[in-house]
């Protein structure tokens, strides 16, 4: 209650999203490299497309995070309510970096992942649009 007398809906909304931001990014480094080790068939062709991808990935994963968290603290059930309400927000998110990482794994030219870049910088501009317009209603009610 302390926080939200003392704090705008704003700053707490940047700090959970930087807080993910970096979670995100710390994750994905120590994923990809795993997988780098343990992995021996998977080979990147191009390496600017699965660089871009997981960065752009991560990023989008990490701004639909913090809403989806957000509205899920305000719910009186919280157990399943997470599965429920990220599938649909996630799936074009994954949908999209499932094909760029594909486009790299084969050897596709940076200009042919053109539009799955389009869409996940739209999809990230969208949802850090809408989920900061929303985050303060959620923070105050």
């Amino acid at each position: 209650m302390t926080l939200q007398l003392m704090t705008p809906a704003s700053a707490v909304f940047a700090g959970k999203l930087l807080f993910n931001l970096g979670l995100g990014a710390g994750l994905t480094l120590l994923t990809v490299g795993l997988y780098a080790i343990f992995i021996n068939g998977f080979v990147v062709q191009t390496l600017s497309i699965f660089l871009l991808t997981i960065a752009l990935g991560s990023i989008g994963l990490a701004v639909a995070s913090t809403i989806i968290a957000a509205i899920i603290a305000r719910a009186n059930t919280k157990g399943t309510l997470y599965p429920v309400l990220s599938f649909p927000i996630l799936l074009p998110l994954l949908m999209t970096v499932i094909n760029a990482t594909r486009l790299a794994a084969d050897g596709a030219p940076l200009a042919e992942a053109k539009g799955e870049f389009q869409i996940l910088i739209s999809y990230i501009v969208v949802v850090t649009t809408v989920s900061s317009l929303l985050f303060e209603y959620i923070w105050k009610d």
